[in-house]
C-alpha cells in the first residue's frame, strides 16, 4: 500500500497599490455583470422551455412567426473508437503513433466570491 500527499504552495505578492485598486474595482465590475449575465441566462431559459413546448405542441420541427425561427436541431456526429479499433486488429502502437497533440486555446479563468466554478474569459 502506498501513500500518496498533495502540497499546494502558496506565494504572497505586493501589489502596487493604484493597481491593486484598479484589479480590485474591475474584479468587482466583473462580478455584477456576471450576476446580471446569470439573471438573465435563468430568463431566457425559462422562455426557451416556455417556447420549446409551444413547439412541441404545435407538432412542427421548424416554424417562422413574424421573422422569429424556431428550429429543433438534431445531430449526431462521429468518434473513433479505439478500444473497437484494436477488436478490428489495429496495433495500439499504431494509435499511440498516429495521435498528435494540438494546443487548445489558452484564457483567464475568474472566480466571483461565492462561486464554485471558474469562468471562462
Amino acid at each position: 500500500m502506498s501513500l500518496t500527499v498533495t502540497t499546494t504552495a502558496t506565494t504572497e505578492l505586493v501589489i502596487e497599490p493604484k493597481l491593486r485598486q484598479r484589479l480590485k474595482l474591475d474584479l468587482v465590475a466583473y462580478a455584477e455583470l456576471k450576476a446580471l449575465q446569470n439573471e438573465i441566462a435563468e430568463k431566457l431559459a425559462e422562455r426557451h422551455v416556455a417556447i420549446e413546448a409551444i413547439r412541441e405542441k404545435i407538432g412542427e420541427k421548424s416554424l417562422t412567426l413574424d421573422g422569429f425561427k424556431i428550429t429543433r436541431i438534431e445531430g449526431t456526429y462521429e468518434k473513433l473508437d479505439k478500444k473497437k479499433l484494436v477488436e478490428l486488429g489495429c496495433a495500439v502502437a499504431w494509435i499511440q503513433e498516429a495521435t498528435t497533440l494540438q494546443p487548445k486555446k489558452s484564457y483567464n479563468k475568474i472566480t466571483c466570491p461565492g462561486e464554485k466554478n471558474h469562468v471562462e474569459g
